[in-house]
């Protein structure tokens, strides 16, 4: 699955809640975590990240995580990569 593909679909999934904040998707600073921009608090994002799961058919093993990494959506682009390199793998 490509870069392009992953952030497609994390930006979809994305989507209802930027709608809610009136914010639109360009507007969103793919680097930047989205914690910080405020589109997400913690429990809402705990949330997204169990529908990115079920989105990528992958499970992710929190306990080896370290949060600052995957809060943006480039981190989480890595993190659906290696996640979805490992299940390919087993």
């Amino acid at each position: 699955m490509t870069e392009n593909t992953i952030q497609q679909k994390i930006l979809k999934a994305l989507a209802p809640k930027l709608q809610e904040l009136s914010v639109k998707q360009e507007e969103v600073n793919l680097e930047e975590s989205l914690l910080s921009q405020g589109v997400m608090d913690s429990i809402s994002f705990l949330e997204f990240l169990v529908e990115l799961e079920d989105v990528f058919s992958i499970e992710f093993d929190f306990s080896e995580l370290d949060p600052t990494e995957f809060t943006s959506v480039k981190g989480l682009i890595g993190l659906i990569q290696q996640e979805t390199l490992n299940r390919s793998d087993e």
